[in-house]
């Protein structure tokens, strides 16, 4: 849909969004299903998918994004910079600044692709 999005040459917030979604489902699928320490009793537990171990942070008051952006930065760091640099430019592009360049928008595309060479090797 991105790349789609990126053709039409006007619409960078929208491509800017998508890449940021797209590379959130390609990085919990990398991490899900799996074994974490759970934040409660320290033991490691199974997590069957992201909502589910986030269900475990509830009580921390962090945001479903900043939780999987932490598990990126320790399981992934590979491509946890290009994963936040999504993140940031998504919440701009969504929420207070809806006009970006095609250069920015190129280098999201950079940041989606990198991550999916990461979680979807040839």
């Amino acid at each position: 849909m991105c790349e789609y999005l990126k053709k039409a040459n006007k619409f960078n917030d929208w491509v800017i969004t998508t890449a940021f979604y797209s590379a959130l489902h390609f990085v919990k699928y990398e991490l899900f299903p799996n074994k974490y320490d759970d934040p409660h009793t320290g033991k490691m537990s199974n997590y069957n998918t992201f909502d589910e171990y986030y269900r475990n942070f509830s009580l921390s008051g962090k945001g479903k994004h900043k939780v999987l952006q932490e598990l990126v930065e320790e399981f992934m760091p590979d491509i946890a910079d290009s994963f936040q640099t999504l993140k940031d430019n998504c919440w701009t592009a969504r929420y207070s600044d809806y006009n970006y360049s095609n250069e920015i928008a190129d280098e999201c595309m950079e940041c989606l692709y990198d991550i999916q060479d990461y979680c979807q090797p040839i």
